[in-house]
């Protein structure tokens, strides 16, 4: 029994060579499988930014989208591959 009943999963790669998704798909596959281990339901909330450098200020629409998501009390837990992939700055841990 977990006490999280609103999971979302988040994965970014920085850079990947022309729309190969093989990385965040790799993510994607890891986080469910976590999920699922820990009974926590997904159910469609899942967040991919494919080719997007946190770093460096790219524009990150799925990231929004989740954060906009836990605001509105829609995701009460976040599962991702590795905190780097989720925050990459002060200002993002901040927020958050």
């Amino acid at each position: 029994m977990t006490l999280f009943q609103r999971g979302a999963t988040y994965e970014r790669i920085s850079k990947a060579d022309d729309g190969d998704e093989d990385g965040v798909l790799r993510q994607g596959e890891d986080t469910q499988g976590l999920a699922k281990q820990r009974g926590i339901p997904i159910e469609g909330r899942r967040f991919r930014d494919n080719d997007r450098s946190a770093t460096h200020g790219k524009h990150r629409p799925d990231y929004e989208r989740l954060m906009a998501a836990v605001q509105r009390g829609e995701v009460d837990v976040i599962i991702v591959y590795m905190l780097g992939r989720l925050w990459r700055n002060r200002r993002e841990r901040a927020e958050g």
